[in-house]
């Protein structure tokens, strides 16, 4: 995917079955958390809703992002320690119940929209 610029991802589970699968240790998930994303280097949005793991990966270093949206996600922090992203404008967290903590802003000097809506 040499020139992907837009990543959405759709989670085809209903909502009871993703609950459960959030409280029970033996579901398999989907997605293990050192997956790769299949470009750091040209994403500009990534929408994935009921993203289905406790954090992005730590790989995940998009140089381009203008939009991370990861409504109704799982995460219980987005990313560990601190990210730069000079380009990402927008996160979007709504509907996110299990999010505990918020990363360190400081390397996304042009964010502009935080949204955590219930």
């Amino acid at each position: 995917m040499k020139k992907l610029r837009l990543l959405k991802v759709y989670n085809s589970h209903n909502s009871g079955d993703f609950d459960y699968a959030s409280r029970n240790e033996n579901y398999k998930r989907p997605f293990s958390q050192d997956f790769e994303f299949p470009s750091n280097k040209l994403m500009r949005y990534l929408y994935w809703h009921r993203y289905p793991l406790k954090s992005l990966p730590s790989n995940f270093h998009p140089k381009n992002l203008v939009e991370l949206n990861l409504c109704c996600c799982y995460v219980e922090e987005i990313w560990k320690g601190v990210k730069h992203m000079e380009k990402l404008e927008c996160i979007n967290l709504s509907h996110s119940q299990y999010l505990v903590r918020t990363p360190d802003f400081s390397g996304i000097p042009n964010l502009e929209r935080l949204i955590f809506e219930a």
